[in-house]
C-alpha cells in the first residue's frame, strides 16, 4: 500500500516539509488500514480525493476507515 501513496504523492507536492515527511504519512497511513479489508483499488480511490494534500489524507483515514467497515457490515448483513 505504501508504494501506492508514493505514486499519487511523488511529484505532486512542492512543499519541502511534506516532501520530507511523506515516509512517516505513508507509515501513519498505513497502519491505519485493516489487513486485508480494503483493496488496493479502494485505497488509491481514498488518496486521490485527497491528491494534493498527503497531510489531509492522515487526517481523513480514520473516518474513512470508519465508513468504509460500516459499508461492509451492511453488506453482511
Amino acid at each position: 500500500m505504501k508504494s501506492i501513496f508514493y505514486n499519487i504523492y511523488c511529484g505532486t507536492t512542492k512543499d519541502p516539509e511534506v516532501i520530507s515527511s511523506l515516509d512517516e504519512l505513508a507509515a501513519a497511513i498505513v497502519a491505519e488500514l485493516p489487513n486485508d479489508a480494503i483493496s488496493a483499488a479502494q485505497f488509491q480511490g481514498f488518496l486521490r480525493e485527497h491528491k494534493h494534500d498527503p497531510q489531509e489524507a492522515k487526517k481523513a483515514v480514520g473516518k474513512w476507515k470508519k465508513q468504509f467497515r460500516g459499508r461492509e457490515n451492511s453488506v453482511d448483513s
